[in-house]
């Protein structure tokens, strides 16, 4: 099902396409957050969208629809809700703008799509990935750059005390959470794997950069110290190298790799020591209880209230992350928003499926969400705007329906 709006396309260059979009990708991941938060990335995807409403041609796809629906949800949702629990109209204006990030970045991928050269979409998306890893491993060997990094892309005052306080702390990059780093980290690993190492067009002295970027980015996962990414990188690894082109020697050279990094990881007493105990491990960093404490004093006995949820606001104002998205979904959203949600997702995950002989993009972005779906237990990746506007156009730009 695909539908167009056409506008004045011609009057869009390739050389402006391609400023927008490295604008866009760069300004996301590496503008100093203002206030707190990442302004600069946000008005650099509605400016180059607005540019492309105006002057192009925006496709819409059963997949647009089907975000549009959830985010059309979501700010409903809000919007009664805020006769109950009533909040400020900059608040209610922030998050209308945040909910409809998600679709305006998939829509600006979807119009990059055949208009823009792949080899700078590869270029942009090492730059960002290893720059994030080359970021987050100088904030553990270069106390001044660490300083300066976590003070303008970050809490300071919490994730610097990692540093004071153990032997060794855990690295943001300028993402500022070191679970979402480290999610990220293990998505650009993915993109590697399925995307670069299986394009046998590349020269050998070429992959050897790559398995050199490869396990530099591992040790960065190791140096986020994030279960999750351990998790993650795991599922990322053999998925991809159970659906990639890879020749066998590099398969088995990468699957020796990740064995050695957990090894690494459980025996290395200095990374061990603060986020591996028993008693840590078993109860998820303490989610658990947090998740049993939400469901009973908002989730149980289940009314119609939870098919529709509580709004942002309300759940914002608990004071106390959830630490777990889907969770989260249910009670700013209900059921409902987490279906919407859902169908997102799975609907992608077929699409892709249709043209995975043919695209190993198509690998790419399927092990992605597979990736996304499982972090969203631990409320990683969606609970980060930059990476949500990454992810949203990447999925757009490969988007072949």
């Amino acid at each position: 099902m695909d539908r167009a709006l056409y506008y004045k396309e011609n009057q869009i260059s390739t050389r402006l396409l391609n400023t927008l979009f490295t604008l866009v990708v760069l300004m996301t991941f590496f503008a100093p957050n203002l206030f707190g938060r990442d302004y600069l990335g946000i008005i650099s995807l509605i400016g180059s969208f607005l540019i492309v409403l105006l002057f192009g041609r925006i496709n819409i796809n059963k997949l647009t629809i089907m975000i549009f629906l959830y985010v059309i949800f979501t700010i409903f949702v809000d919007l009664i809700n805020n006769f109950i629990y009533p909040t400020s109209t900059v608040s209610i204006l922030r998050t209308f703008v945040y909910s409809l990030i998600p679709l305006m970045a998939f829509l600006l991928g979807s119009y990059f799509n055949n208009r823009l050269n792949k080899n700078l979409v590869n270029k942009l998306i090492l730059i960002t990935g290893f720059g994030q890893v080359l970021i987050g491993i100088a904030q553990v060997y270069n106390k001044p750059f660490r300083i300066a990094s976590l003070t303008y892309y970050s809490d300071f005052e919490k994730y610097n005390y990692g540093f004071e306080a153990w032997e060794v702390g855990r690295i943001v990059g300028t993402i500022g959470n070191p679970n979402t780093f480290g999610v990220f980290v293990v998505i650009f690993i993915t993109y590697i794997l399925t995307t670069l190492l299986s394009n046998y067009k590349y020269s050998t002295k070429y992959n050897i950069i790559l398995i050199f970027i490869l396990l530099t980015s591992s040790y960065a996962i190791i140096l986020s110290q994030s279960r999750t990414a351990y998790l993650l990188l795991a599922v990322s690894v053999v998925l991809s190298l159970l659906l990639s082109k890879i020749n066998i020697l590099i398969k088995s050279m990468l699957l020796l790799a990740v064995v050695l990094s957990f090894i690494l990881i459980f025996t290395n007493s200095l990374l061990g020591t603060q986020r591996f105990l028993a008693e840590n491990t078993s109860t998820l960093g303490g989610r658990i209880h947090i998740w049993t404490t939400f469901i009973e004093n908002h989730l149980s006995p289940f009314t119609i209230q939870n098919l529709f949820g509580y709004g942002f606001f309300y759940v914002r104002d608990i004071g106390k992350a959830v630490d777990n998205y889907y969770l989260q979904l249910v009670l700013q959203y209900g059921l409902i928003g987490l279906l919407l949600y859902l169908n997102i997702f799975l609907y992608a995950i077929k699409s892709f499926l249709s043209t995975v002989r043919v695209s190993e993009n198509s690998i790419f972005i399927i092990v992605s969400i597979i990736i996304i779906l499982i972090s969203d237990i631990t409320g990683t990746i969606n609970m980060s705007l930059n990476i949500s506007i990454f992810f949203f156009l990447i999925m757009g730009y490969f988007f072949k329906k």
